[in-house]
This record gives structure tokens, C-alpha cells and sequence, in this order.
């Protein structure tokens, strides 16, 4: 799903830069990169001159409960991912895990941005 959906914001680009935020499927499922997937995109994401990773992101499944564990879980994978991301692509990105449950109760998952 990522990589199509790469190939098709290159499509759209068109000769401009787009800046975009990855999103990193860590636990909810919904949508997202696998991180066992980060090196295929990286190599298909050099080959799109007009695209620009910025940021990785994604959301903290058990965000609402208190010092769930599932939640110290997620916020090392995203640690993990976002330092397999930059390895990839050969430079620092931002980043941001913290979704409106998480915001002001769970401050270490906030990242950069």
C-alpha cells in the first residue's frame, strides 16, 4: 500500500517537491508502513526525485490506559523504526507518535515536532 502510494504522489508531483510524514504501522493496524518494509520504501523513495520524507509518525493503540504496556512497547518500536528510517535515507527526520489520547498524558511519546 505505501509504495503505491509513493509511486503516486511522484506521479502528482510533477517536477515540484512534496514534503510527507510516514506513517509507521506500530500497533493500531489501521494504516501505516510495516517496519519490515522500511528498506523497500527508502529504495523506492530515491527513486522519486520530487518526494521528500520530512517526518515519521504514527499512534499509540493503548494510549488511554495508564502505563499500559503496550504503550512502553510501541514507543521503543517507533525508536527502533524511526532510526531504521534515517539509516535508509541517510538523514535525520522528525518525528511524532503522540495521537490526542497521548498528547498530555504521555509526554516521552511527543517526538520532535
Amino acid at each position: 500500500m505505501a509504495l503505491a502510494a509513493l509511486k503516486e504522489l511522484e506521479k502528482v508531483a510533477s517536477g515540484v517537491e512534496i514534503p510527507f510524514h510516514l506513517k509507521l504501522n506500530l500497533g493500531m493496524n489501521r494504516f501505516g508502513l510495516n517496519p519490515a518494509d522500511i528498506e523497500e520504501f527508502a529504495a523506492a523513495l530515491r527513486q522519486c526525485p520530487d518526494l521528500r520524507m520530512e517526518a515519521v509518525f504514527s499512534h499509540l493503540a493503548t494510549a488511554l490506559v495508564k502505563d499500559h504496556p503496550a504503550t512502553r512497547r510501541q514507543i521503543e518500536a517507533f525508536r527502533v523504526a524511526k532510526r531504521q528510517v534515517e539509516a535508509a535515507v541517510g538523514r535525520p527526520v522528525l518525528a511524532h507518535l503522540a495521537n490526542s489520547a497521548a498528547a498530555s498524558p504521555i509526554r516521552k511519546a511527543i517526538g520532535t515536532i
